[in-house]
């Protein structure tokens, strides 16, 4: 009986210990890190940003854009792939 405690207090420690994470919004990226120049709707066209509602761009050519800038929009450094690929997702939001 003594083992099976050890065995469940084992689980419940290895099982305690994964990585609680949270889904990335990115939405609240571009409203810290892109509103300046794009506007709460990405229509701003600020200091020669793009109209992002009017874009064309892909997904992958946004996220390219936002990784290594592009004319007048300097890069962006987010912290993983995930969060790239959330603002590029709301971006794409954005158009009409």
């Amino acid at each position: 009986m003594k083992q099976y405690y050890i065995i469940v207090f084992i689980l419940l420690v290895l099982f305690s210990c994964g990585e609680n994470k949270k889904p990335v919004d990115g939405k609240q990226l571009f409203l810290t890190r892109c509103i300046t120049c794009h506007g709460t709707d990405g229509n701003a066209g600020l200091a020669g940003s793009a109209k992002l509602g009017t874009s064309t761009y892909t997904k992958e050519q946004i996220m390219n854009t936002v990784k290594n800038g592009q004319k007048a929009m300097p890069k962006v450094d987010l912290e993983s792939e995930e969060e790239y690929q959330a603002v590029a997702d709301y971006v794409l939001s954005l158009r009409k």
